[in-house]
């Protein structure tokens, strides 16, 4: 990896707080019920991988890490069968392999429902993985991909850099907010990694495109479907992946951190910026959208809407 990753890494007292990652991120507005098998194969495709270095877990109810059982591991697939946890208005799990119960770090998985309001739906699913994951060849990474989002009922989601961070300290977050912020500016190319506020913002609309970008039938349905979707994407030289429940639009060949002081762009994130802008959140809901890192809301509007035409 580049010069430009080793600053990217937060260390407060010879802990890193915060953490480049690559994360596929898979935002659903389909019900735990309705999506059972699928949301559970995205699981899958990270425990098969990963599963055997998870060290400590915790639940959406709970502020302490537990140490990782094998049977732990199973936990997630077994509330897709059980009535009451799929029933459950809010449901979630994080693992994370760290030998320090309280330090977690990529590789990482977070699951969060949010079925609260029944006419909102919401399911939230990330991966992070280390930015070393990918080198100069990403197969692994994308057969990842493809394994988690084979089935997944995706309204829409990203892949690509990100950020990890779980913040604790309320001065060290509170500079930790700031380097964010301070990186993403410069770096067109890195997402926060907040996935709960994504997630909440869902059915809004699209918020955020990444080196991949997951759209849903749905929102492809807006744009002439995946007929449509594949015909815009060959003519601005954008590789498509299908899915069974959507398509990813892939902006380069690997992921890439832009740098706006060097004028690196990342042109192919543009042309996928012009094929999904019609997708894209009202600027009215996404002046709305609380992004971290920023305190004044026309810049993060900019930032949200920074590869849109």
């Amino acid at each position: 990896m580049t010069n430009a990753y080793d600053k990217l890494p937060l260390v407060v007292s010879g802990k890193t707080v915060v953490h480049p990652c690559l994360e596929i991120m898979g935002l659903s507005v389909t019900p735990k019920k309705l999506g059972a098998a699928a949301y559970s194969r995205f699981y899958d495709a990270f425990a098969s991988r990963y599963g055997a270095s998870m060290t400590h877990y915790r639940l959406n109810d709970s502020a302490t890490w537990k140490k990782v059982a094998p049977k732990d591991l199973r936990k997630l697939p077994g509330w897709f069968s059980d009535a009451g946890s799929l029933a459950a208005p809010l449901l979630g799990i994080e693992f994370h392999g760290d030998p320090v119960g309280d330090a977690p770090r990529p590789p990482f998985f977070q699951m969060m429902f949010v079925h609260t309001y029944p006419e909102y739906p919401r399911g939230m699913f990330r991966i992070a993985l280390p930015v070393d994951t990918i080198e100069d060849d990403p197969t692994n990474f994308l057969a990842l991909v493809d394994d988690a989002m084979a089935e997944f009922p995706i309204h829409w989601g990203t892949a690509g850099h990100a950020f990890y961070w779980q913040g604790t300290d309320t001065t060290i977050d509170k500079y930790a907010t700031q380097w964010v912020g301070r990186h993403i500016k410069k770096h067109p190319g890195l997402s926060t990694g907040d996935l709960f506020r994504w997630g909440l913002f869902v059915e809004q609309g699209l918020a955020s495109i990444g080196w991949l970008t997951f759209l849903g039938d749905t929102l492809t349905e807006a744009i002439g479907g995946r007929k449509g979707v594949l015909g815009a994407a060959k003519a601005a030289g954008i590789e498509v992946r299908e899915y069974a429940a959507g398509v990813a639009l892939r902006a380069a060949k690997l992921p890439e951190l832009g740098d706006v002081n060097r004028k690196r762009d990342l042109p192919g994130h543009r042309a996928v910026g012009g094929i999904v802008a019609p997708l894209f959140a009202p600027v009215e809901k996404l002046r709305n959208l609380s992004v971290r890192g920023f305190d004044d809301k026309d810049e993060a509007l900019a930032w949200l809407r920074r590869f849109l035409p």
